[in-house]
């Protein structure tokens, strides 16, 4: 019996952590892996062969969930896949063999062991702005998974592969997903000359940076600097600027429109003869008079910026640090939080977190907005009963602020799947609920916290498959 197997994986934007791109974008030498893996002892590729005697396919796997681990000895050869996220059908094709290479590492970006691998013939991807919508699919086909590996018997729901591939390329609702023009990537500054990359510096000289920034609508480096003298001055910028600059346009004219990284402007650079230096890492490498003018020129970093980088190029900025080390701000006060965090209370010692549900001291309790503050209207801001809740200090006020957990409007518990971090999933194993109760006037609210700060695109229910990525 054919069947639909449903395939979610929501593609990240980064493309070096993109699976897609290793074994769906292109067919994937799998025996020559296995080979080079020296598992060829170990991996039964009889089946694969036969379907893909050049020993290269589209490939991708199902995960190692006991979900995934239940679905597997379901599909079988000549299912129809769909690949699915951001709530689009973006790709499908036919199961062609299927291939169980066990503790394989050797295949995805993330170095999981994603061994429950199947081929796929006749494979076609969906370009961007025409994917019809997946839910509507789920209409048609009876409910069919949405955040784990599913198989549905087509013959049992009264559904064929055709009817499936009539929805997908023509009759299904279509995605009104934006669709952004790719940005421009050169590895020759777009042809700009040293004498043309000078002219820039020359005016940066004059204006000083905080005027050249503010007056050509640029932005400051966020990791590449030239290094000029006395100055490391903003390599990015620079390269923007002469680009605007030019006598006769060609190449982008707005920062925003090519994308800047070590390829694109850092190696450029150093090729026209420019010493470029690198965040701290250089400071390592420099002396404690340099350490003390790239502080005084950038500012002092946030402890997020310094994470993973070499202890010895930090002890050396901290030590070329000098003058009082506090600095003096102007702050806005939040006038609202004492009542809002009063009225929560009710006048009580003690208060309820509203995510854990654990009683504790008020000390302990923080008055959290839902839906970002920063975004609030002055009514939202003020809206005590639908916007706000009693959060705990050491847990839940941390995990919802930074979008790692977040509720549906029905209140079910959404986890993004960037969360790796050990300690924290076993504190939403302990203390979250998997369902909390919602007002009528907070489902809006969360509802928004879930789309634009977990972003609902990335989330995972608890116990669902967690597929390359």
């Amino acid at each position: 019996m054919t069947g639909l197997v449903t395939q979610p994986y929501a593609r990240p934007k980064n493309p070096g952590t993109d699976n897609y791109l290793t074994t769906l974008q292109e067919p994937y030498d799998l025996v020559g892996s296995v080979a080079r893996a020296g598992a060829s002892t170990r991996v039964d590729l009889r089946d694969f062969l036969a379907a893909h005697p050049d020993g290269c396919a589209r490939i991708w796997a199902i995960g190692v969930s006991k979900v995934a681990q239940r679905i597997w000895p379901l599909i079988q050869v000549g299912d129809m896949v769909v690949l699915f996220g951001h709530s689009e059908i973006y790709a499908f094709g036919y199961v062609a063999s299927k291939v169980n290479w066990p503790a394989n590492n050797h295949i995805w970006p993330s170095g999981n062991n994603w061994d429950h691998i199947y081929s796929l013939r006749d494979f076609r991807a969906i370009p961007e702005g025409s994917r019809p919508l997946y839910r509507p699919l789920r209409q048609l086909t009876v409910k069919l998974d949405e955040r784990s590996v599913g198989r549905r018997d087509l013959a049992a729901i009264g559904r064929s592969a055709e009817d499936i591939r009539e929805y997908i390329e023509r009759s299904g609702p279509r995605s009104r997903r934006r669709v952004l023009p790719p940005k421009a990537t050169s590895h020759n500054l777009f042809g700009l000359t040293k004498q043309e990359i000078d002219q820039s510096i020359t005016v940066y000289d004059n204006l000083g940076r905080e005027l050249f920034l503010s007056t050509f609508a640029l932005n400051p480096a966020q990791r590449y600097r030239i290094k000029h003298g006395d100055q490391l001055i903003d390599a990015k910028a620079i390269v923007d600027h002469a680009l605007m600059s030019r006598a006769s346009p060609s190449g982008p004219r707005e920062p925003s429109e090519w994308s800047g990284n070590k390829e694109t402007v850092a190696r450029p650079l150093q090729n026209l003869g420019y010493e470029v230096v690198s965040s701290w890492t250089d400071v390592a490498r420099a002396e404690e008079q340099d350490a003390r003018e790239f502080l005084e020129s950038f500012g002092k970093r946030s402890e997020r910026a310094l994470r993973g980088l070499d202890p010895t190029a930090v002890a050396r900025a901290i030590r070329a640090l000098d003058g009082p080390h506090d600095a003096y701000i102007t702050a806005q006060r939040r006038q609202e939080q004492p009542f809002l965090r009063a009225l929560l209370l009710n006048g009580r010692r003690a208060g309820v977190c509203f995510i854990c549900g654990r009683r504790m001291d008020a000390k302990l309790l923080v008055a959290a907005h839902i839906k970002r503050r920063s975004v609030c209207t002055e009514i939202e801001r003020r809206n005590w009963k639908g916007n706000m809740m009693l959060n705990c200090r050491f847990g839940c006020d941390e995990l919802f602020g930074r979008g790692l957990i977040g509720f549906s409007d029905s209140g079910k518990l959404k986890i993004n799947s960037s969360l790796r971090d050990r300690v924290a999933l076993r504190y939403i194993d302990q203390h979250v609920p998997t369902t909390i109760k919602l007002s009528l006037a907070q489902r809006p609210f969360f509802a928004w916290h879930l789309r634009h700060d977990v972003r609902a695109k990335h989330h995972l229910a608890r116990g669902a498959t967690r597929h390359p990525n």
